[in-house]
């Protein structure tokens, strides 16, 4: 068996569910804890094969049990969707960038990075590995105090209502970016300046990105599901994210009890 993820996109976000490919040639994928998704709901689907890097367009043929029969689809390959995802749901923060605004923005983009590297739940996973035995399980325990408050202080903080900043819905994470879904349509020629942050599993930190984003779905309203990349990002950040990204995957293949 191969262990694949499985994209499920809709109106306004994208569901990633993680499962075990039991045949190829039926392109029968199972998925231990069920699919728990309405079939009727999805408007588009692929597998991504974590051996070989690949993906394809599928749709579902049917569904039984714990198992899934897919029937594969002549469409092009999504490009952007590749690695390492994992659903993270949350309220970023965006604003359309232009030569008024730029440089102020840019500049606030590097003052919240910053502080994102001096932050205390840094300083304190770090005291933790050099701690010796004696004071580790102390340290450790301030730290699992310290990203408990950090967590819940982020769900009482009201998105930033800087002038001309809107509300976007983070869909889902990996290391290359963020998908987010937006009730307004972007040009994937004009940078913005997205503000959000990630909590649990240890890890809690504000970041903000400038870049220009990518279409993944654009819908006939005019919203649609973008993604941004991580480029930019300093590497202790992208670090950051990083361990965020693989404690939140080895959770849900436990869960599941998925074969790596």
């Amino acid at each position: 068996m191969k262990r694949i993820a499985v994209f499920f996109t809709f109106f306004d976000d994208i569901k990633i569910v993680y499962g075990n490919l039991i045949s190829n040639d039926s392109l029968t994928v199972r998925f231990p804890r069920g699919l728990n998704i309405s079939a009727d709901e999805i408007e588009s689907a692929f597998i991504y094969f974590f051996s070989t890097k690949e993906n394809i367009p599928v749709k579902i043929k049917e569904i039984f049990e714990d198992k899934v029969f897919f029937e594969e689809l002549q469409v092009a390959d999504n490009k952007f969707l590749r690695g390492h995802w994992v659903n993270y749901k949350n309220s970023f923060s965006l604003v359309l960038l232009d030569d008024n605004n730029s440089k102020l923005y840019n500049q606030r983009c590097l003052d919240i990075n910053l502080s994102a590297k001096n932050k205390l739940a840094i300083g304190l996973r770090e005291t933790v590995n050099r701690a010796d035995n004696d004071n580790r399980e102390l340290f450790s325990f301030l730290f699992q105090i310290n990203s408990k408050l950090d967590e819940i202080l982020s769900i009482l903080k009201p998105i930033s209502n800087a002038e001309n900043m809107y509300e976007v819905v983070c869909s889902a994470v990996s290391t290359q970016g963020i998908l987010f879904f937006s009730k307004t349509t972007l040009d994937t020629n004009v940078n913005v300046f997205l503000q959000g942050n990630f909590c649990g599993f240890g890890e809690h930190f504000d970041f903000a990105l400038i870049g220009k984003p990518d279409i993944i779905k654009l819908n006939p309203d005019g919203t649609g599901i973008y993604k941004l990349s991580f480029a930019g990002l300093e590497d202790d950040i992208k670090d950051g994210i990083v361990r965020f990204i693989f404690a939140k995957e080895r959770e849900i293949l436990k869960e599941a009890r998925i074969d790596a």
